[in-house]
């Protein structure tokens, strides 16, 4: 089994972990036991190929590939009675050749077989992975490659290889030791394509014989020389005492089961392993304000004590990692940590001796908490508009930040809130919110905003915003009560409106019947502390109906009253027609009159009527007369009576005395 394994280790990192195109590792070396020969072998998936393999070389410098078998390269079915191979090399070539090839390529023979051919160049050529390469010459660089019977195609090509006389492969470099207190780890930097393994040998100054440690050469796996590092551990020593000081030595294998010479020694002395006495009574106080934690402890003021280490992590499963630049001195017994993150924080105390052994406490936790608010909003505005309130702000730019609430407040003078609610029933992660209210809202209100992050710590708040909606409430309807009139004025009284932001009213005025033509009566606003108003542009006798609407401070206004008729008495006419001559010209049969009107009011025209005979009607004998005199033809009704009817524009008529024109002086 343990040969099993150590196939594992060769071949899985140069086989099946090599890339796709690169089916075979191939090996060069000068052959110890040949003369002027290179020795080439080659690591094949299956070991051998049915069809055998061909070998072909190129120089340096030179771009044509020789191919330098003539028979295929194929497992030697009978061993010659020459063979120098033992007997587990004998029974390993039979279990090969008695096996099928598709038996033996997926068996655990192959395993052993492909071991055996590493140590053992006989029973490479043997088994068909081996060839000798005669025709090369001293001093020159080659490459091989190995591809399938008849074909061109590589399966592998050979690292480049300069033909000289023969030496023993290079010891492993790059060794290290370093030894604890139950074992020695040792490392070496690895050349999987130099050697395969590596024989680890030991001696102490309490038994000098020199032993060898590694029953099977150590392999590395591909994988782990690809991530060599200062921290590799190749082989670990685990059989040592305590109090011995260990030497070590190493030798390389090549794939053609050569070794190099041992290496020089490499000391792992002994030392103090025995760790001082654990700190206890560790004591952490945090301060989330001042983001520190201070830590207490004590310890057992031991000989060699050197002093105190610190280390912290956020999480007990992670790795801690050292707090203290420099080693605490085994008198302090306190530490500061500053600038510890908020969260969870773990600590471990470790006391170290002068050897640098460490002893460390149980973890301690302690909780940092963020008590550090987020930045005060800004950028903070309004809109208002019909049942709504539009808010929207910048946004903050805290890793930790949960949202933000919107408070309001009734306004109580400037920009300045009384009692502010929060409107947000949780953070909102948005930056702008719209609150809905009912239209007839009259408030004006303060909004400002807080920010809060996932530890609930609050922001101071925004700077405030002013915000009230549009009044499109009209007032209520308002009721004219009474309307009496003389006939120059007409005095109207209404109810007074009980609304709040009531501006004030406007009244109209129609003629009864007449609903279209409406005329505003008032010029300005009729104040709202008023409920009279005089209308003074009206005429006598006319019929009105007044409507009065109420307005708010918004300029709404209301639906107009019910109309309350009004009518205005008659004008009494005043005043005479006076008759201020008459001329009769006999000859003509003309009359010629002149009147004066003084009325109280303004005068439309003038009518001259005349009685022929009396037992005769009045009748007209002019038009309507402008003019305050007329010549009149009267012929022979030189008896005849007459009188002038005044009309006024208001359609009133006033007469003058009725007079005759027998006795009047005749021109």
């Amino acid at each position: 089994m343990k040969r099993v394994i150590l196939f594992i280790m060769i071949v899985v990192p140069l086989i099946l972990n090599a890339q796709q195109d690169k089916l075979a590792e191939v090996f060069c070396a000068v052959d110890n036991s040949v003369q002027n020969a290179i020795r080439i072998k080659w690591l094949y998936k299956t070991v051998y190929h049915p069809g055998g393999f061909d070998i072909y070389r190129q120089e340096k410098g030179g771009s044509e590939w020789v191919k330098l078998n003539s028979d295929a390269i194929k497992p030697t079915k009978v061993l010659p009675a020459s063979n120098n191979l033992d007997k587990e090399a004998k029974d390993l070539h039979k279990a090969m050749v008695e096996s099928s090839f598709e038996e033996f390529s997926t068996s655990i023979i192959r395993a052993f077989v492909l071991i055996k051919a590493i140590y053992e160049n006989e029973l490479a050529d043997f088994i068909g992975v081996s060839f000798l390469d005669k025709a090369a010459q001293n001093n020159r660089e080659y490459q091989y490659k190995v591809c399938l019977a008849g074909s061109t195609e590589p399966l592998g090509i050979s690292k480049p290889f300069v033909f000289e006389e023969f030496s023993l492969p290079g010891c492993p470099e790059g060794v290290k030791l370093i030894r604890s207190k139950k074992r020695v780890d040792i490392s070496w930097k690895p050349d999987i394509y130099r050697y395969y393994a590596v024989d680890v040998y030991r001696r102490s100054d309490i038994d000098t014989s020199l032993v060898k440690l590694t029953k099977v050469p150590r392999a590395i796996q591909k994988e782990q020389a690809d991530k060599y590092s200062e921290n590799s551990v190749f082989y670990q020593d685990t059989a040592i005492d305590y109090n011995a000081n260990y030497y070590y030595r190493f030798k390389a294998i090549d794939y053609f089961g050569q070794s190099s010479g041992l290496s020089s020694e490499f000391s792992a002395p002994a030392a103090d392993f025995i760790p001082p006495a654990q700190p206890f009574s560790v004591t952490p106080t945090s301060s989330s304000l001042n983001l520190l934690v201070r830590l207490d402890w004590k310890v057992i003021d031991e000989k060699d004590l050197a002093g105190v280490n610190i280390y912290w992590s956020n999480s007990p499963d992670k790795k801690y990692e050292k707090v203290n630049k420099e080693l605490i001195p085994k008198t302090t017994l306190t530490y500061n940590h500053t600038s510890v993150p908020v969260g969870s924080n773990y600590y471990w105390v470790a006391t170290v001796d002068l050897a640098g052994n460490e002893s460390v406490s149980p973890p301690v936790f302690t909780e940092i908490r963020d008590v550090t608010p987020p930045a005060k909003p800004t950028g903070l505005e309004s809109e208002a508009g019909e049942g709504f309130i539009n808010l929207k702000w910048k946004a903050n730019s805290e890793p930790d930040l949960k949202g933000y609430h919107v408070q309001r407040s009734l306004k109580i003078k400037s920009d300045i809130g009384s009692s502010y609610i929060n409107v947000t029933k949780e953070p909102i992660v948005q930056t702008n919110y719209s609150e809905k209210l009912p239209k007839n809202v009259r408030n004006e209100f303060v909004y400002r905003v807080v920010a809060i992050d996932t530890n609930f710590n609050r922001s101071i708040p925004s700077d405030n915003t002013l915000a009230k909606m549009p009044d499109v409430t009209p007032p209520l309807q308002p009721v004219i009560k009474s309307a009496s009139a003389d006939t120059a004025n007409a005095k109207v009284s209404w109810l007074a409106n009980a609304d709040a932001d009531l501006a004030g009213y406007n009244l109209f005025r129609t003629l009864s019947g007449d609903t279209l033509t409406m005329a505003k009566v008032n010029f300005n606003l009729i104040p709202s502390d008023m409920s009279t108003y005089t209308d003074r542009d009206i005429k006598p006798g006319s019929e009105y109906d007044y409507y009065l609407v109420a307005v708010d401070s918004s300029g709404n206004s209301s639906e107009k009253s019910q109309g309350f008729g009004c009518k205005t008495p008659e004008k009494k006419i005043t005043g005479t027609v006076k008759i201020d001559s008459k001329n009769f010209n006999v000859k003509k049969g003309l009359l010629k009159l002149e009147w004066t009107a003084r009325l109280n009011e303004d005068v439309k025209g003038y009518v001259v009527y005349m009685q022929v005979k009396p037992d005769l009607p009045f009748k007209p004998v002019t038009g309507m007369l402008t003019d305050n005199y007329a010549d009149i033809s009267v012929n022979d009704n030189v008896n005849g009576l007459f009188y002038i009817k005044c009309y006024t524009v208001n359609g009133k008529i006033v007469q003058s005395e009725t007079f005759g024109i027998q006795n009047e002086k005749k021109e």
